[in-house]
């Protein structure tokens, strides 16, 4: 089984939640949870679990008991276990409503062919797969009084750890505060000196998180943007480019008077280059 039979697998099991008024963000929610239990075992690291609250023990209790162990296992795990599993659990809580629903899942994904897929290959499940869709990282800086400064919209494989410790320790400075989702990979800018602190989205309204106003906020204008801007464009090819032009006039619309003269200087300056330099806009002149 490869790895898009497995992302495959794991969102048809969405349509069976949506029985138990489970939604889409909801069930990414519990599947970050779930996979991060599942992972641990199959990778060997359950030693950042306590005991007793690991997927064997979740997967070993009775149908009926399994759903009522699981919340209180979400509830443990946000205080106890490595600190990564801490930041991960914090305030977790289930969506799930059925014993019947949460064992079916837990089922389906024993059964997946694990010992196939490489780990870092799982970002694709919160892109879905698609392949028009490129995951990247949205992160926006805020002043003292909660207003938006600047944005850095980056284009990534996936959402792995690996792949998001490598662009926090790029991007971010030692020390500072980070606020995410309950996505488990968010938890690795700790590896780069970051205090990260999880808000659970899934399944709120924007409306309900507030931590979150510009960040969606700036999300919707870039949305509108590409829109209104593009009839038709291919996003997998040239995301880099067009999530690069929206975050240079962004960073620079407190001045945007000087922005022609900045593009007349840059041209000058800048040499002859190859196309494949022209068409990598990551890439300075």
């Amino acid at each position: 089984m490869i790895t898009n039979d497995i992302v495959s697998k794991l969102w048809n099991l969405c349509n069976i939640l949506k029985d138990d008024g489970v939604t889409y963000h909801q069930y990414v929610t519990e599947l970050t949870y779930l996979l991060f239990l599942k992972m641990a075992k199959e990778t060997g690291t359950e030693d950042q679990l306590p005991i007793n609250y690991r997927w064997s023990d979740l997967e070993n209790r009775a149908a009926p008991d399994r759903l009522a162990f699981y919340k209180l296992q979400l509830i443990h795990l946000g205080s106890y276990g490595s600190n990564l599993v801490q930041e991960i659990f914090a305030n977790a809580s289930s969506f799930i409503k059925k014993p019947a629903t949460l064992s079916t899942l837990v089922a389906e994904i024993d059964k997946l062919d694990w010992y196939s897929v490489h780990r870092e290959d799982l970002g694709d499940l919160y892109g879905r797969g698609s392949e028009n869709k490129v995951p990247f990282i949205a992160a926006l800086s805020l002043d003292d009084k909660g207003h938006p400064m600047r944005i850095k919209l980056t284009p990534d494989k996936g959402f792995t750890l690996k792949a998001v410790a490598e662009w926090a320790q790029n991007n971010l400075m030692p020390d500072c505060y980070v606020y995410s989702d309950g996505l488990a990979c968010f938890g690795a800018v700790s590896e780069a000196g970051c205090h990260h602190h999880v808000i659970v989205a899934g399944g709120r309204k924007p409306a309900e998180l507030p931590d979150f106003l510009w960040i969606n906020t700036i999300l919707g204008n870039l949305k509108t943007s590409l829109g209104g801007a593009y009839h038709a464009f291919n996003f997998s090819k040239y995301a880099s480019r067009y999530l690069a032009a929206f975050t240079y006039r962004f960073n620079r619309r407190f001045r945007l008077d000087t922005l022609p003269i900045r593009l007349l200087v840059a041209a000058i300056c800048c040499g002859p280059r190859p196309a494949k330099v022209l068409r990598s806009a990551e890439l300075s002149c």
